[in-house]
């Protein structure tokens, strides 16, 4: 069964979760609880929708017409997370598979990174999201058939490949990108250069003009 609200506290990964601590308590980065808390606020918000709809609606055939939503979805397998939880940066994952890759980069001595944007993460520290894996169970509830289809997720292996592939890509648009904006800003500094040149060159033409002759100036 799930957890309950108890359990709710950021626990590393890999051990049991304990009392919340607070911002910045415990040696963890500030800020970190607000992150869970979102998707925690997140998960109840889902919760209160499903609770809704069995209410006041033909709840099976209202889900079975409903996509499922991204935010269910692990982005290391892709599939139906059945233990979501949240690292330090907000982002939410199937535990065992941010586990493994936690893991994996402390084996190869690297940096704790972010499967999603590859920035390095202060902590490893996970938060469980209970009203999310409620809602979550809820949804499931009325499509079983996508136990089936969508809770069998690709490899660890495939699903890291996927991702250093992914991020590979977003690094070189970026880096394209970079490159662009300082051509654009070479480009805008030459105009800026030209543009003071030309207004230099027209005040000193003014100023060599001569004064307009008397006689012509009473006709």
């Amino acid at each position: 069964s799930a957890p309950g609200p108890a359990e709710l506290a950021p626990s590393p990964a890999g051990a049991a979760s304990s009392e919340p601590a607070p911002d910045g308590a415990g040696g963890h980065p500030p800020g970190q609880s607000r992150h869970a808390q979102y998707g925690e606020h997140w998960g109840e918000g889902a919760a209160r929708c499903f609770s809704l709809e069995s209410d006041i609606l033909d709840e099976d055939h209202a889900v079975r017409l409903m996509p499922v939503p991204d935010n269910f979805l692990c982005p290391i397998s892709a599939a139906i997370m059945v233990d979501p939880v949240a690292t330090v940066d907000g982002c939410v994952y199937e535990r065992q598979y941010i586990e493994r890759w936690f893991r994996e980069r402390r084996q190869q001595g690297q940096r704790i990174t972010s499967p999603v944007t590859g920035l390095e993460l202060p902590s490893a520290t996970l938060m469980p999201l209970v009203a999310l894996q409620r809602a979550i169970e809820a949804y499931l509830a009325h499509r079983p058939e996508l136990k089936r289809e969508h809770m069998a997720g690709r490899s660890f292996e495939e699903a890291a490949q996927i991702l250093q592939t992914d991020l590979f890509e977003k690094q070189t648009v970026h880096a394209t990108t970079q490159d662009k904006l300082r051509r654009l800003k070479q480009a805008n500094k030459a105009l800026e250069r030209a543009l003071q040149e030309a207004e230099a060159r027209i005040s000193l033409l003014e100023g060599e003009r001569p004064p307009p002759d008397a006689t012509t100036q009473d006709k």
